[in-house]
Parts: structure tokens; sequence; C-alpha cells
């Protein structure tokens, strides 16, 4: 028998015994409000084979402040929802536990809102988040992981040189020499 072939299935073999990756996805669409007023919408979508009961997202410490939850439908009264604010060097997270039904394994709940103040340099950008066990007195994390957000819309900021730049030409413009016109006359 061919060594190549006996070798591919082998390998092939192997990699479809391997049970497939199941993980929590977080997803979230961020837009600027106004001046370094930012807000989030996350999708958390449930690729695993349990219900998600407890979730949280974090915010950075020297990044984030004044986090406020915003309440959707999705989210309804079977969801108990807190905000822990960032402080010092720990950070501040929204944490959501349901006492209802769960996000289902294989299903998504959308339209989670949060509003804060960003204090980085440019756009919110990558995040923490934790799933715990709802059987669990003490919070015991059972899956953690990162998320980059997607930015919708940003501050346009008005570039002041560009700006100058053409107020100064119009000066210029106003101001430089004219010639005197002369009238001559036809005899």
């Amino acid at each position: 028998m061919n060594v190549k072939k006996l070798t591919m299935g082998l390998v092939c073999f192997i990699m479809l015994s391997f049970p497939p990756a199941l993980a929590t996805i977080i997803t979230s669409e961020t837009e600027n409000i106004s001046g370094n007023t930012w807000e989030s919408r996350y999708t958390i979508t449930n690729d695993t084979v349990d219900e998600i009961f407890w979730f949280a997202i974090l915010f950075e410490a020297s990044e984030y402040e004044n986090i406020a939850y915003v309440p959707s439908i999705e989210f309804g009264p079977d969801w108990d929802i807190f905000v822990v604010q960032p402080f010092i060097t720990d950070a501040g997270y929204v944490d959501a536990f349901s006492f209802g039904a769960g996000i289902g394994a294989g299903s998504f709940m959308s339209n989670f809102i949060v509003r804060y103040e960003y204090l980085g340099s440019i756009a919110p950008g990558l995040q923490d988040f934790e799933i715990y066990d709802p059987n669990s007195i003490d919070p015991l994390v059972i899956e953690s992981g990162d998320f980059q957000t997607s930015i919708v819309s940003a501050p346009t900021a008005v570039s002041a040189p560009s700006t100058l730049l053409l107020f100064g030409m119009s000066v210029l413009v106003l101001c430089r020499p004219r010639k005197a016109k002369t009238a001559t006359l036809i005899p």
C-alpha cells in the first residue's frame, strides 16, 4: 500500500476525531454619541452546548468611566443587570444574570447596550468578557476571552491647521497690492 495515502488517511482520521471547538462569541457595534461619550451594542452568541445564564463585559480602569447599562426589550425582566464602575486599577464591568431562560445553545441575544465615557486617545477597541457558572454562589469563571469592537461612527475632527491656512490665504488675496488701472483715451 502507498505510504503517502496511508499517512494522509491517518492524519484525516485523527483530525476528524477531535471534537469541534465550542465557544461564546461576543461582538459589538460602537458609536460616538458626543465628545468622549460612546455607546456599544453587544451581541452574545452561544456556540457552546450549555445555556448561558451569567456573563460580564469588562471595562479597563484606565480607559473607561461613567459606565451605564441602557435597558432593552431583549434583556427584559428575567435579567438582573448591574454595573460596577472601574476603580483605580480594578476593571469595571457590566454583569448580567438570568433568573429565567438564558441564551440557549446555538442561539444569540443582541441589543445589550452600554454607554460610557472613553478616556483613550482614538476609539474603544479590545474588550474582555467572562462567562460564569450559574450554579456557583461565588463567581466561577467557566469561559473568558476578548473581542474587538467595530466602530460604526466616530467623531469627525475639524482640522485647525487647514482652517487657519485657508483663512490666511484669503487675507493674503484681499490684501495684495493691486495695479492701478489707467484710462486710455481714444482719439
